[in-house]
């Protein structure tokens, strides 16, 4: 988890549906309630997660993890 101001606070996770697959998630914090931005799913990954969330300090926020198809390979992503 990382923060821009009070009122933008990003979180990275993993959402488990219970059925063997798992899809990353990217969320923000207004003030209010936590909002889905984006879940990144790549062409073939039977799971993804996003581990680590940082911020540049001008707006724009990077996540970093992994996804599996036949093999675990890096996941990166960009949320303004």
């Amino acid at each position: 988890m990382t923060a821009a101001g009070a009122r933008d606070v990003r979180a990275v996770g993993f959402f488990y549906d219970g059925t063997n697959s798992g899809q990353a998630e990217f969320e923000q914090w207004d003030g209010t309630a936590w909002h889905l931005i984006v879940g990144p799913a790549p062409r073939g990954a039977l799971v993804s997660s996003l581990d680590m969330v940082t911020t540049d300090g001008a707006g724009n926020f990077w996540a970093v993890g992994s996804y599996r198809n036949d093999f675990a390979q890096t996941l990166t992503e960009h949320s303004p």
